[in-house]
């Protein structure tokens, strides 16, 4: 018997999701004006070559999240082209909990002395439900860790 896909989306009310930038290209502002004035002077310097489909998280309201999407570029200046569907899993993987962050009204960034009361924890706790659900305990699992790398790399860098 074939297992039924499970659908995530009935589970939570935030509309957070990922979008992808069909030719994404890395570059920096640049202030060339010396008189100073702040209306003119910036120009965009490119760094040669595109990204094709690389991963933005909007928040419920359709704004980018800014945490996120910086975690994932930070993981773009040290992946191969070839390792940019990691990328992408990285950011559904963060987009499902930025979905549970928001309907929980949490803080992310917010660390109780109570373990149990941890944002990470709660989410842990929520996707146990999951997989009662159907989620695959193997999707469950990769979620774990990439919000585990998230806050890490967020501690680091």
């Amino acid at each position: 018997m074939a297992r039924r896909r499970f659908n995530s989306s009935k589970h939570f009310r935030s509309q957070a999701r990922v979008v992808y930038i069909k030719k994404f290209q890395e570059g920096k502002a640049i202030y060339t004006n010396p008189a100073g004035c702040l209306e003119d002077g910036w120009q965009w310097e490119r760094k040669p070559g595109f990204w094709p489909e690389m991963p933005v998280i909007l928040n419920g309201n359709g704004v980018p999240w800014d945490l996120g999407n910086a975690y994932l570029l930070c993981h773009l200046n040290t992946a191969l082209r070839s390792k940019m569907e990691s990328i992408k899993d990285r950011a559904k993987s963060l987009c499902f909990y930025l979905k549970f962050i928001e309907d929980e009204d949490l803080d992310l960034l917010e660390f109780p002395a109570q373990t149990r009361r941890r944002p990470t924890y709660l989410f842990r706790y929520k996707l146990q439900e999951l997989i009662d659900l159907g989620m695959a305990p193997s999707t469950a699992s990769k979620h774990v860790g990439h919000v585990i790398a998230f806050y890490r790399g967020v501690v680091v860098n």
